[in-house]
């Protein structure tokens, strides 16, 4: 009896110091993952920083987040939407996009296109794109009267949802004829434009307003060369890390009091859920660069030039075809 009571003793701190062991193992290993996450962050920040002037510490967070959430896509249910929206030549739009190319996953670069195309790269076999959307003005026509116009709008609404679908003519075999097709629309896209967003687009999008940079700006050019080792190991970086992160990725999620609702949760919950599992540091700015942008951003984001014209479309309410100079310098608004 008494070498029975002892082996059960003995197996039970067995099992106990292996509890122990396998409990601190599971936290070595957390924090590990938290470490890894966020060197590959300030890597990639660090080289959007070298070839991208941004108009503030929100946009470089937010792009960076974007750029990995790509490389994540099955771990979440929605893909917000990205704008580089200028008015200014010059304001880096197309860089932006430019530099994202290496760096996300199956990434097409597309300007003028149609809206059977765009499905067909949405439903290429080797996986979903990331659509970076060129000169959506060129896209939309004026005032968004293209021919395509609203079939490709239909899907940079709905396809930030996954399962959502977006109908569409298709021709049927030899010719006989035409069927309508529902087709999945689901992918990340990031634009660029000179002017606005459908506003069912804009509602699922973080837009952020460039300017020129300023002569103090320090930032290099970026050449199709660099294409090669750095933006290679940064896209291997995210796409390894998406893998050893799926599931606390998918499980992440806002907490029923969080401040952050309804359509800005579906926008801002795959980056927050990127930011936490790199720690403390990028969950903070995470929820800074939130907060900026749902509150629709300060007016630093915009040029001089743009501020002007905004604040004397805002006079010229009675669409009159004369307003006196004086009559301007006299409301406060643009004094």
């Amino acid at each position: 009896m008494r070498k029975l009571q002892s082996d059960k003793n003995e197996a039970s701190t067995i099992t106990t110091v292996y509890s122990k062991r396998i409990a601190s193992d599971s936290r070595q290993t957390a924090i590990n993952a938290t470490h890894t996450g966020a060197r590959m962050l300030n890597a990639v920040e660090a080289f959007i920083r070298r070839f991208c002037v941004l108009p503030n510490e929100h946009a470089y967070t937010t792009v960076t987040l974007w750029a990995a959430h790509c490389h994540a896509l099955d771990s979440f249910n929605t893909t917000p939407r990205i704008a580089f929206m200028s008015g200014d030549p010059g304001s880096g739009k197309t860089t932006a996009l430019t530099i994202l190319q290496p760096i996300t996953p199956r990434a097409r670069r597309v300007s003028r296109i149609s809206a059977p195309v765009l499905f067909g790269i949405i439903r290429q076999p080797a996986g979903l794109p990331t659509i970076l959307q060129d000169e959506i003005d060129l896209v939309l026509g004026k005032n968004g009267n293209s021919a395509d116009a609203g079939s490709i709008m239909d899907i940079w609404h709905v396809g930030y949802a996954r399962g959502a679908t977006s109908p569409h003519n298709v021709q049927m075999p030899n010719g006989r004829g035409w069927e309508i097709r529902d087709d999945l629309a689901f992918c990340p896209i990031a634009f660029a434009g000179l002017r606005y967003l459908p506003q069912a687009t804009a509602d699922r999008t973080i837009i952020i307003r460039m300017r020129k940079p300023l002569g103090t700006d320090l930032y290099e050019e970026y050449e199709e060369e660099y294409e090669t080792d750095e933006t290679t190991r940064l896209y291997d970086l995210m796409a390894t890390w998406a893998l050893d992160n799926f599931a606390t990725l998918k499980a992440f999620r806002l907490d029923r009091n969080d401040p952050i609702r309804g359509r800005q949760s579906q926008i801002w919950r795959p980056l927050l859920a990127v930011a936490n599992s790199a720690g403390k540091g990028w969950a903070k700015r995470a929820r800074a660069a939130a907060d900026y942008f749902i509150r629709g951003g300060k007016d630093e984001t915009f040029s001089e030039g743009q501020l002007l014209l905004r604040d004397i479309h805002e006079l010229w309410a009675d669409q009159s075809l004369f307003m006196a100079t004086r009559d301007i310098l006299d409301r406060k608004s643009v004094v």
